[in-house]
């Protein structure tokens, strides 16, 4: 080891790392690699450099970063509250940067600049040796901020709505800006609540529905819902990052970090999924021996851990998901919430509703007439008559994305025409306009994917022709999942309105 006579160099390379964070970044990892004994100076630079990196890139989110933190430099090492302010900031950015309409963009500006001021306030707590690097850069921040905010009121003085938009649809409501717009689950919310705290031995959930009916979004507010005996791990099994065993348990274990810190797992690839599978309940029952709260796995879109692992190689996939089923059956700290589309019934090879016999299945439905009514009237400043709610109810049926969609058009029209007072000509427009349309996700998904996966297609056709229904298994597939109803057991309709129109209009197209 070679210790370097530093005394005067560390305010020189400093000053450098701040006009040129890129070089002094680099200059972190050599000496963390080179010089393991500098650390001290290594932490100074690391400070220096992600303060000139701020400095360097007001309002935008590429200077929100936090410095690299290196072992052992406690005096130099930013608590967490800071770090996650960080963060905090970030996404508040991001949630600005995607806002597009000026009202609600400058709200979310609004909500970026006062949190701005906390992180100064909460930078000047943090120890005096490290903490005057950044001054000047949030103070660079907050005077562009300042500035930016002044056009974002001035442009939406010069185009103030009749009434902001914040409704939407195909994308999920984040608890931080959609609350105005998020309704009901109150039943799901205490279903899982009382099974979760009364349990000798903690019970496996299947959260499934149909298409755009919000699960994701339910995942996103169940932390808010559940409450502080609860701690909810999101996981997206689309993501890129989900395309293996190991991978799938790294990014898993990658979250739990971000909860709680904890030393990293070595996940090499193996051709043995329960040795990968022992390192991560190990790590799972060590997690639950050291917190209280119960912690509940959510795995959203989990039938891409069939088809990208499980189906890979189903024998091992087997023996997988019933190690998993005696975890959970011997514990009541860790909760499996496993949200999609589809029952486990539906996953063959391995059989999953085999594997998870004891699975608590929680299903989400439409939104209740009272919901839907709330969601329509209460996030806007509008009047709508009952005749026109009543009718948005009966086309939807309460159905979320459907109901979204329908309020964000009207907005519109309210916006563009000066008025608030709503009719049915209103709302018959956005229906034949916008809603019964060849792209309208929320519709087609239905026919190209459900009945065309399930093989429920012929028995569409005979329910728009009224005729007898004679496929029982695609009737009661049809059934089960909320697609269709029947009074009397023998005439069946489909149960949105606005589905069948579309059906009757483009599913010879498909």
């Amino acid at each position: 080891m070679i210790w370097l006579q530093i005394w005067g160099m560390t305010r020189k390379l400093t000053t450098q790392a701040q006009q040129d964070p890129k070089t002094g970044l680099a200059l972190v990892n050599f000496l963390q690699e080179y010089r393991p004994l500098q650390k001290q100076l290594a932490m100074h630079i690391a400070h220096a450099a992600t303060a000139g990196n701020w400095q360097h890139h007001p309002l935008q989110k590429q200077g929100l970063l936090p410095p690299p933190l290196i072992q052992e430099t406690p005096d130099l090492t930013p608590s967490k509250s800071w770090l996650n302010q960080i963060d905090k900031l970030k996404r508040q950015f991001v949630a600005y940067e995607e806002e597009h309409q000026i009202t609600l963009k400058k709200d979310q500006f609004e909500t970026f600049c006062t949190q701005l001021k906390d992180f100064r306030n909460l930078t000047l707590g943090e120890p005096s040796r490290w903490h005057h690097y950044y001054l000047p850069a949030v103070d660079h921040w907050q005077t562009a901020a300042k500035e930016k905010l002044a056009l974002l009121i001035q442009d939406a003085q010069s185009q103030e709505p009749i009434t902001p938009n914040i409704y939407r649809f195909g994308d999920i409501l984040n608890p931080e800006n959609d609350h105005n717009i998020f309704f009901g689950r109150a039943d799901i919310k205490e279903e899982l609540k009382q099974h979760i705290l009364t349990a000798r031995t903690m019970p496996l959930f299947l959260c499934y529905g149909q298409r755009r009916v919000g699960k994701s979004s339910l995942l996103k507010f169940l932390p808010r819902l559940l409450g502080s005996r609860f701690r909810v791990i999101y996981q997206d099994c689309q993501s890129s990052n989900v395309n293996s065993l190991p991978n799938w348990l790294k990014d898993l274990q990658q979250r739990l970090n971000k909860t709680w810190k904890t030393a990293d797992i070595d996940w090499q690839p193996t051709d043995n999924w329960l040795e990968a599978w022992s390192k991560m309940q190990r790590h799972l029952e060590t997690l639950s021996h050291q917190h209280d709260e119960k912690i509940i796995l959510a795995f959203d879109e989990y039938e891409a851990l069939h088809e990208r692992i499980f189906m890979t190689e189903p024998k091992q996939g087997k023996m997988l998901l019933e190690a998993m089923r005696s975890f959970s059956q011997q514990q009541n700290q860790i909760v499996f919430l496993f949200v999609g589309a589809a029952q486990f019934a539906d996953l063959k090879e391995p059989n999953w509703d085999r594997c998870f016999i004891h699975a608590m299945p929680l299903k989400v439905d439409y939104l209740c007439h009272e919901d839907a009514t709330r969601l329509i009237t209460e996030p806007v400043d509008l009047h709508y008559p009952s005749a026109v709610i009543e009718h948005m109810w009966t086309v939807t049926q309460g159905h979320p994305a459907l109901l979204q969609m329908l309020c964000r058009y009207l907005v519109n029209i309210a916006n563009t025409e000066g008025r608030k007072d709503m009719t049915l000509a209103d709302l018959e427009h956005v229906i034949t306009q916008k809603i019964v349309q060849r792209g309208t996700n929320a519709l087609n998904t239905f026919w190209t994917e459900f009945c065309s996966q399930q093989q429920c297609q012929s028995t569409i056709e005979e329910i728009l022709d009224n005729q007898p229904l004679t496929d029982k298994k695609s009737r009661l597939k049809l059934e089960d999942y909320g697609y269709i109803i029947s009074d009397d057991g023998k005439n069946w309709k489909l149960r949105v309105p606005l589905l069948e129109m579309w059906l009757r209009r483009y599913r010879e197209g498909f």
